[in-house]
């Protein structure tokens, strides 16, 4: 993906984007950026985990700047299915049977997929200075999954609610 971004971005004579291979910490980051972009990766990682992440991703917006990423908030899956496709993700033997039905590899790993609370990103968002969210709607997966694209711009000054967790 870091390859594939820096053809698109020369392909376009875009010299000033630089892609790094990153950390839950972006500890190989520096500095601030005047941009912050996730696609289609948080719903990948526990909420719990991901909050951090979107925390971090923030912290690093230069002031000014822009906060750029997508997560599911929904789903609507019927809750036989949701149950199945916990136990799928905790007992490695039922994702081999599915693995098997659905002609994969045996030991393929399932990707599972997470929701995560619109109102708690909201207020992560306000708390690291952001003034400024545009929330864009969408659905996954025939309608399984709803989810949004936030585009969060932080304000130039200090944030208005100091962040506890920082």
């Amino acid at each position: 993906m870091l390859a594939e971004m820096k053809r698109n971005g020369e392909k376009r004579g875009l010299g000033n984007i630089e892609a790094v291979l990153a950390d839950d910490k972006l500890s190989r980051v520096a500095g601030d950026a005047d941009l912050v972009h996730s696609y289609l990766v948080l719903q990948h990682v526990p909420p719990i985990r991901g909050g951090k992440i979107i925390k971090e991703m923030a912290r690093r917006v230069a002031p000014g700047g822009y906060l750029a990423f997508q997560v599911y908030v929904a789903c609507n899956a019927n809750s036989l299915l949701r149950m199945l496709t916990k136990l799928r993700y905790t007992l490695p033997p039922l994702n081999w049977i599915r693995n098997v039905l659905r002609s994969r590899s045996i030991f393929e790993q399932s990707m599972q997929l997470h929701v995560y609370s619109l109102p708690s990103i909201l207020r992560e968002l306000r708390r690291g200075g952001f003034s400024e969210v545009e929330l864009h709607l969408d659905t996954e997966d025939a309608g399984n999954f709803e989810s949004v694209f936030l585009l969060a711009k932080k304000s130039g000054e200090a944030p208005l609610i100091a962040n506890p967790y920082a």
